[in-house]
């Protein structure tokens, strides 16, 4: 399976979005849907996490801050948790309804705040207000 990783100009933000997107998810397709996988080669960097929390983050009652990653399997959520933490970021499972997201800890809110802040697009700036 062959992924795309996203390695052009930074001011190229937009236009990266499905290239990026490609890397963080790679589609299976299984019977009539698709499957999301995380590629085990993954490394989340702060640009793939910007991206990430611009595309599939948000913030709720003020502080909690969520990656939507309900359509992941646990051991693919799991490694997303690893790799978050090797940017120093911690997050658990936090079930959604029947399914599991990842939550943000607050004690590691402005460390992720202060690793994607100047990757934020100006229209989602509202999402890093913490």
């Amino acid at each position: 399976m062959n992924s795309i990783w996203y390695n052009g100009p930074m001011d190229n933000i937009v236009g990266s979005l499905t290239q990026l997107q490609k890397s963080l998810i790679v589609g299976s397709i299984l019977g009539d849907g698709y499957v999301r996988i995380i590629p085990t080669h993954l490394v989340l960097d702060t640009m793939i996490l910007a991206v990430w929390f611009m595309d599939d983050g948000s913030r709720c009652r003020g502080s909690d801050v969520y990656l939507n990653t309900q359509q992941f399997s646990y051991a693919d959520q799991q490694k997303l948790i690893e790799n978050l933490q090797q940017l120093g970021i911690e997050a658990r499972m936090n079930k959604d309804k029947g399914y599991q997201r990842l939550r943000i800890l607050r004690s590691s809110l402005p460390k992720f705040r202060n690793l994607i802040k100047d990757r934020i697009i100006s229209s989602m700036q509202y999402k890093i207000e913490l």
